[in-house]
């Protein structure tokens, strides 16, 4: 699976989701403000 992330609300938000191509499969994780967003960005993904 792979994450995606999508800016939405005029690039206010953000949507972060694993999409697994082989099922065609989409999980949304969360949609997160830019601020929140980077805190996650920061301690999830390495």
């Amino acid at each position: 699976m792979d994450i995606y992330i999508f800016d939405i609300k005029k690039n206010e938000c953000r949507i972060i989701s694993w999409i697994n191509t082989k099922n065609g499969s989409i999980f949304i994780k969360d949609i997160l403000p830019h601020a929140s967003y980077d805190k996650w960005w920061q301690s999830e993904v390495k």
